[in-house]
């Protein structure tokens, strides 16, 4: 019986020993050492409780119990990695939409007006459960100065507050996004 208690303190010993050294690897800002400790607990309470089911005539597999809380583990991580993922696709996904939309809008109004503009914003629903999704929200424009032309010189102020860009409308522009993009007029904006 001496023996027994010896080997069992002496596995429980060790066991923490073990765990206190692999908590001390890793990192203290990682998200992953929660999991670790939990898992390194259960081991240490399992190597604890093994000669109690011992003593109690119960065989308890302990290789099959840390394989199981392992692989509950792996699974959890692995639902926790392919969530982050797809939140990352989505992100990028919208990012490639959204670039690819200013520049086919750009094209299209200097293709029907003639004028060159420059979309500087564009919002658009970015929420995945939402009916509008990928619907714009929010354009906004800005003329694009030809480099080769003379352009006029603004008016300096000396000593006053600078003025915001002037904001216009362009009718034809308008009207060209609502027929071709099913965008509401309200949303669009123009500045020089």
């Amino acid at each position: 019986m001496l023996i027994f208690l010896k080997e069992w303190i002496t596995a429980v010993v060790s066991m923490v020993i073990f765990m206190t050294v692999i908590d001390l690897v890793l990192p203290h800002n990682s998200g992953f050492k929660k999991y670790v400790s939990l898992v390194t607990g259960l081991i240490v309470v399992i190597t604890i409780l093994v000669p109690v089911f011992k003593l109690i005539d119960k065989r308890v597999d302990v290789q099959a119990t840390i394989l199981q809380y392992t692989d509950d583990f792996n699974k959890k991580q692995y639902e926790i990695d392919k969530s982050n993922l797809q939140k990352s696709i989505n992100e990028q996904t919208m990012e490639v939409y959204k670039e690819k939309l200013r520049k086919q809008i750009e094209q299209e109004v200097y293709r029907e007006t003639g004028k060159k503009y420059t979309v500087i914003k564009l919002e658009v629903v970015e929420d995945t459960n939402s009916i509008n999704y990928a619907e714009i929200k929010a354009l906004e424009f800005k003329v694009s100065q030809d480099e080769s032309s003379v352009k006029p010189v603004d008016k300096v102020v000396i000593g006053g507050q600078q003025t915001e860009e002037k904001e216009f409308k362009d009718v034809k522009v308008i009207n060209f996004l609502k027929e071709k993009f099913n965008i509401d007029p309200s949303l669009v904006k123009f500045k020089k």
